[in-house]
């Protein structure tokens, strides 16, 4: 048999183990420093900007929208936009009347209304129309503008809840719709 020699007996072995383990070290550091950097950062596009995310709660009250530019000079600027969204038709609580003289009009406009979802109830205005009108109360203005598309209203109809409302009673409706001739259908 031959004799092996594993090691030089001058330290070389221990100085070169050494060696390799202050580089991986220094890997680790490294691959740490980079995984830190891209949490911190996410897997930006190197644009300058990211896409904005939207988040929505469940057809519910806000969606915001976020931007991160980087200027010119590696600042960052935030900008954040809040927007009204729809709430769930379930949750609007519509007031129909009619301001038509069409008998059976806003009956009409509730049976319209109801298979979309909304809460809604018919009544009658104490005065004539010659336009429709949907109202609504603060915080409820994209939900009347639904109603308003529903019934086939234009966009300039809705506007806000004037005070006192031209009806006196419209049992907790969030959105008062007083139809004219222009929407007003027959029963």
């Amino acid at each position: 048999m031959s004799q092996r020699r594993h090691a030089a007996s001058d330290g070389s072995f221990a100085k070169s183990a050494g060696g390799a383990a202050g580089r991986g070290i220094l890997l680790i550091a490294v691959a740490v420093l980079v995984g830190v950097l891209i949490l911190r950062n996410g897997f930006d596009s190197g644009s300058g900007s990211s896409s904005p995310p939207t988040t929505s709660s469940g057809g519910g009250a806000v969606t915001s929208v976020a931007t991160n530019t980087t200027a010119a000079g590696g600042s960052t600027e935030s900008t954040a936009a809040t927007t009204p969204s729809t709430r769930p038709a379930n949750q609007v609580k519509v007031f129909v009347a009619n301001g038509a003289g069409i008998q059976g009009a806003a009956g009409k406009a509730v049976e319209t209304l109801t298979p979309l979802g909304y809460v809604a109830v018919a009544g009658n205005s104490p005065n004539r129309v010659q336009t429709t009108t949907v109202y609504y109360t603060e915080g409820y203005q994209a939900e009347a503008q639904g109603v308003a598309a529903a019934l086939g209203a234009p966009a300039a109809s809705v506007q806000p809840m004037p005070t006192p409302p031209p009806i006196a009673d419209i049992q907790g409706a969030q959105v008062l719709v007083v139809l004219g001739p222009d929407v007003a259908k027959p029963a």
